[in-house]
């Protein structure tokens, strides 16, 4: 039960970023590109590009989520003690 809540948080947080990484793509070929090709025809060093800085807020958000996880855990189990 103590891995849990970090493993949630991990999770939740690499949705998280999963969502806007790719909202995001979708809002610039929307508003940017007006519906005419996508980010990965107009340069393919940019679409390299785009997944690495994907993988490395994936990285970053699952970590904070996982930490968050953590700590949430250990503060409720400490309210659990104080009230015994």
């Amino acid at each position: 039960m103590k891995l849990l809540k970090p493993i949630v948080g991990a999770i939740s947080g690499s949705v998280m970023a999963t969502i806007v990484c790719w909202g995001g793509l979708y809002l610039f070929g929307v508003l940017i590109l007006h519906g005419r090709g996508s980010l990965f025809d107009t340069n393919p060093h940019v679409a390299n590009l785009f997944f690495v800085g994907w993988f490395v807020s994936l990285v970053v958000a699952s970590v904070i989520g996982g930490w968050r996880g953590y700590v949430c855990g250990r503060n409720r189990e400490r309210k659990k003690r104080k009230g015994d």
